[in-house]
């Protein structure tokens, strides 16, 4: 997916949405450990962070930055944070992480300048 379309659950990624492959590892693993935990609390999870991505297309500078020009959105109904950028044409996905994580992790992912 990085960078190029690609599905989540059936999802289509658009040209302006950027995955990077590491936040596609964390969406993964995230999914399949909720849906262990309780059958279907991985769909539903993957079912949130959809909408939490689209309402990112909408309003992309509506959550604040947590580390340089990244910025994190709560994923509503569980305790995960999307941590992405915006360019002039773009958002790109660094990572998907338990909001417990620490964001510190965001350092090895983010390339500078914005992709």
């Amino acid at each position: 997916m990085g960078g190029s379309e690609g599905e989540f659950i059936g999802w289509k990624l658009t040209q302006s949405i950027h995955l990077l492959p590491a936040a596609e590892q964390d969406l993964l693993d995230a999914r399949f450990w909720l849906e262990s935990q309780k059958s279907g609390l991985g769909l539903e999870f993957a079912q949130s962070v959809i909408a939490a991505v689209e309402a990112l297309v909408s309003f992309p500078e509506l959550h604040g930055i947590v580390y340089a020009d990244i910025r994190g959105a709560p994923i509503r109904k569980h305790p995960y944070v999307i941590y992405y950028r915006v360019s002039i044409n773009s958002i790109e996905i660094l990572a998907v992480l338990h909001g417990s994580r620490d964001p510190a992790i965001l350092k090895s992912r983010a390339t500078f300048p914005p992709a």
